[in-house]
Formats: structure tokens, sequence, C-alpha cells
């Protein structure tokens, strides 16, 4: 009987161990430095935790497929340190318009707010998004690196902001910053 149970609890632990891998928790993440943007942003401006977010996406991707528009990149600016009670912590909540979507811009300015950001040098790390669980896994991996590089180097962070590449599968996590 004792043997049935450590072998179920093997098995177990077996598939935990998998799905974590799967999920990229004991993956290393890469620290890049590359250019980022620019980027066309329609958003919402919302106060409250990092974490609570997920909603405002909804509403941005839904209001935007209303007006024809499928856009499959979401982008969050993070404007202020974890550190910051969850309750007032202050973010951009939007998508990024490409292509022939640029056009409806105009029209889109009832709904929501817009904003270029600029083409700037970056760090970056890519975590791909298995599932709603990536989402909290990829910023527990990425930003303590990402922070990390930005210390040592002395680089001037101006920007930090995650985008959803929801075709490529992946969460690009981003400092872009001046030297």
């Amino acid at each position: 009987m004792k043997k049935w149970i450590l072998l179920i609890l093997a098995a177990l632990l077996i598939i935990i161990l998998s799905f974590l891998f799967w999920l990229g928790v004991f993956s290393p993440v890469t620290v890049k430095e590359v250019k980022t943007g620019p980027y066309v942003m329609v958003y919402q401006d919302y106060v409250g935790g990092y974490s609570t977010t997920g909603p405002v996406f909804t509403k941005v991707f839904a209001a935007l497929a209303k007006e024809g528009i499928s856009t499959t990149k979401g982008i969050g600016i993070y404007l202020d340190p974890p550190t910051v009670p969850a309750e007032k912590q202050r973010s951009q909540i939007g998508c990024i318009l490409e292509g022939k979507d640029l056009k409806k811009l105009n029209q889109l300015s009832k709904l929501f707010k817009a904003k270029n950001i600029a083409l700037r040098d970056s760090i970056v790390i890519e975590f791909p998004i298995r599932n709603t669980l990536s989402y909290m896994i990829g910023p527990m991996k990425a930003y303590p690196e990402l922070s990390k590089v930005a210390s040592a180097q002395k680089l001037k962070v101006n920007l930090v902001m995650e985008v959803y590449d929801m075709q490529a599968m992946k969460t690009l996590y981003i400092m872009q910053y001046n030297k």
C-alpha cells in the first residue's frame, strides 16, 4: 500500500515539475539591449494594483473590436515602482495600433487617449505566454534582472512597459532609458 502512495506522489511531483518547467519557472532569462518603439498606443489611465489590470485590457480590446480594429498587441506602461501601495499604483493600459488601423486614430479619440512612444535604447526580457500564470511568473523573473542591469550600468530609466504580443505568444518586459 505504501509503495502505491509513493508512486502516486512521485508521479504528481513529476507532473507538477514538468508543468512549472513548461511555464518557464526554471528557465533563465536573458537581458538584451535593443531599441524599442516607435509605438502608437491607445489607452486608458488606471489606478490600482498592477495585478488587477486584466479587466482593463479586456475592455480596451473589446472596444477596439467594436471599431473594427483587431490588434494583437497589448501594452501596459507602469508609472510607479511596485513599492507604491497597490491602490495608488498608476498605469496606462491599452493596445498598440499598427498598419491600416493607424488611420482610425482620430475616431478613437472619443474612446481613448493616445500617445506615441519614441524609438529608444532599451533593456528587454522576453518571456513566453503559456497561460494566465505567465502574467505572474514573467514579472517575477524579469524585473529583478532588468533592475540589476539598469543599476549596474547606471541607466536613467524613463519608461517601464510590458508589450503583450498575442500573435507571437510572448511578453516583452521593457525599460527604455537615456544614457
